[in-house]
């Protein structure tokens, strides 16, 4: 584990997990079973994310490019072998963010399917599965993916509002599409955020009640 790794776990603990769902952990798993070595099974875990990554990254390529085969697979190599996907898989060996960038490009691809291509249906399932697919490893990827896609589609009106009924239907379904899809994340999550504003609230009003005293 990477040194803002250990400093991170020893100074603020469970915490530090919070925002990295560990289903990605469950190929980790498999792995480890059969070829037993920690370090061998760590680099075959890295080599299949390398391996979903470039398949992803070549789907959208693919679409983004209509069909052009020789502009998916050099979109595909740049983005996988790019210095911040390669820190994240060996310098910071940050396995939660490094899996759920390997979902950006389909996340952003349905939404492109949705906007610029008029395939609402496909862009719709597309769009939710990137988005559930990252959140399933890294809370903080999603948000800011669909933090950059909400700024991008507000741009986007400003320039084009021809089909903004149909465009804003698909994206809520793709909105409920995704919370249906990332409830074994949402639900613990909800709860945990609650337990933790009761928490303050109840510490808040202990400092207020020791005041008026």
């Amino acid at each position: 584990m990477s040194y803002i790794s250990t400093y991170s776990a020893a100074r603020i603990g469970i915490a530090t997990g919070q925002g990295y769902p560990s289903i990605n952990l469950i190929i980790y798993g498999l792995i480890r079973l059969i070829l037993v070595k920690p370090v061998v099974s760590y680099y075959s875990y890295i080599m299949v994310e390398q391996f979903l990554g470039l398949i992803v990254a070549f789907y959208a390529g693919w679409v983004f490019f209509k069909g052009s085969k020789k502009s998916a697979l050099i979109f595909a190599v740049i983005l996988r072998t790019s210095t911040y996907v390669m820190y994240n898989d060996f310098g910071r060996a940050d396995i939660g963010e490094a899996w759920a960038l390997i979902f950006v490009p389909l996340a952003l691809i349905g939404y492109y399917l949705i906007v610029a291509r008029k395939e609402y249906i496909k862009g719709t399932l597309i769009l939710s599965l990137g988005l559930s697919l990252e959140i399933y490893s890294h809370i903080l990827t999603v948000v800011i993916t669909i933090l950059f896609l909400f700024i991008v589609y507000i741009l986007h009106l400003l320039s084009d509002r021809k089909n903004i009924i149909v465009e804003i239907k698909a994206l809520i379904m793709s909105a409920i599409l995704f919370i249906l899809e990332s409830l074994i994340i949402l639900i613990p999550l909800i709860d945990l955020l609650r337990e933790h504003m009761g928490l303050l609230q109840a510490h808040y009003c202990g400092i207020i009640t020791i005041i008026h005293h």
